[in-house]
């Protein structure tokens, strides 16, 4: 899954601090985390025969294989959060004394949830919104900046082709690679529809979040530094490369970042 999406030496050195990124937006995760990894080392000794130690060991790597890839995302940690929820209530069904440091967690994180309300206080709800929230107007304004010329579009989200009575062509990006790689066929035929500019636009998500404001123009000063940095994260395999020799971003209104056709993206006004 991992080399599906990208993953590979060079990028797997990396998968710790990929990790911890992702994670992070999620306080309650980590808290949740550090208890259970303190939990495992503690004990892994004399009960590493164990089923929840032998989830939660297995779960873990598995996700650190799988954070070696850029196109990794939370919902990766679904698996990990399970195997914790087993291991917890395990090992504190069968020591009590250790549920006396589970009380003092929950305590910790009843004051974070309180403290959350307060703007200095990092939260999932502010980490989604600093990134932007996917809204209906996000696809109106692909198509009030830049026509009806814009359709077909390529992208995971299929408000963009459903709004224009059109059928999403893709499920996700991560699907797309895997058929590319799988099947020739796709490949070439995708390959012959970027270089015929086939697609009206393709629209990508701003993640990782590297553009912190709307972009209306590439003539905004910050949009040169910004764009060189979300190429690199967003070079996962030859394709992105390809569809950059044909395509260009026009523009950027997070969570979204719209790509047009080369010497085609200017506004129709």
């Amino acid at each position: 899954m991992a080399c599906a999406t990208g993953g590979g030496p060079g990028l797997s050195f990396n998968f710790i601090v990929r990790f911890v990124e992702i994670a992070a937006h999620d306080p309650f995760f980590l808290a949740l985390f550090g208890v259970s990894l303190y939990v495992f080392v503690r004990h892994v000794r004399e009960a590493w025969r164990e089923p929840p130690f032998i989830l939660f060991g297995a779960a873990l790597t598995v996700t650190l294989i799988i954070f070696s890839s850029p196109g990794t995302a939370k919902n990766h940690l679904i698996d990990l959060m399970a195997a914790m929820s087993i291991l917890l209530a395990v090992r504190f069904s069968k020591d009590m004394k250790e549920t006396a440091g589970m009380s003092v967690l929950f305590s910790l994180i009843s004051i974070y949830i309180v403290l959350s309300w307060f703007p200095f206080t990092p939260s999932i709800k502010k980490s989604y919104l600093e990134r932007g929230k996917p809204r209906r107007e996000n696809v109106t304004h692909l198509y009030r900046q830049y026509g009806p010329t814009a359709a077909p579009v390529l992208s995971q989200h299929p408000l963009f082709s459903i709004l224009n009575g059109k059928r999403p062509l893709i499920g996700d990006h991560f699907n797309l690679t895997v058929l590319r790689k799988k099947f020739p066929e796709i490949r070439e035929d995708y390959t012959n529809k970027i270089k015929s500019q086939y697609f009206g636009s393709i629209v990508l998500q701003n993640w990782p979040p590297i553009f912190e404001k709307d972009i209306e123009s590439v003539d905004d000063p910050h949009f040169k530094e910004k764009a060189e940095a979300f190429h690199e994260s967003q070079r996962v395999d030859d394709f992105y490369d390809l569809f950059l020799e044909y395509y260009e971003i026009a523009s950027v209104q997070r969570p979204f970042v719209y790509y047009l056709p080369k010497d085609l993206s200017q506004p129709t006004h």
